[in-house]
């Protein structure tokens, strides 16, 4: 009788690690907005994705997040540098209401040498079809980095 060794189990697959980055993003000039925290999330090998944010304080108008080259906002936003990617997220602002960012991909990236972990975060208002005056800065640090949940549904959102 001939002996047929068990085939092995497969080995387990590795969890996608998730790694989050937030942007404490402080008023600066005669900005009247309320300091407002923006986090960024992305699993490995997945786009990044921006958490629904309220922008409280600003006028009416359009504005956008823009992530500049340096980690250091200065006074006034004056030492970001220059812009290091294409706009992050647009804020429209309406009369009486707060501006809003909507959950969603971004596309900016947290890992590698793309990563905007160590950058800052700006919030421009627009003028003339181009980011402009910056109303907030904040730098953007990481969160965490943990495996995710193997995609069970991860609280409430």
């Amino acid at each position: 009788m001939e002996h047929h060794p068990q085939p092995a189990a497969p080995a387990p697959q590795p969890q996608a690690r998730m790694v989050a980055a937030q942007a404490d993003l402080a008023p600066v000039g005669n900005t009247r907005m309320k300091p407002v925290s923006v986090v960024i999330e992305q699993q490995e090998g997945q786009p990044a994705k921006i958490s629904e944010v309220d922008f409280q304080g600003l006028h009416p108008g359009k504005y956008q997040l823009v992530v500049h080259e340096n980690a250091e906002c200065g006074a006034n936003a004056s030492k970001v540098g220059r812009a290091t990617m294409p706009v992050a997220a647009t804020v429209d602002v309406a009369q009486g209401a707060p501006g809003k960012v909507e959950p969603g991909q971004v596309e900016v990236t947290l890992e590698g040498d793309q990563s905007i972990i160590g950058k800052t975060l700006v919030l421009h208002e627009v003028r003339g079809g181009k980011p402009s005056v910056p109303q907030a800065c904040g730098q953007i640090s990481r969160l965490e980095e943990a495996p995710s949940p193997g995609g069970a549904g991860a609280g409430a959102g």
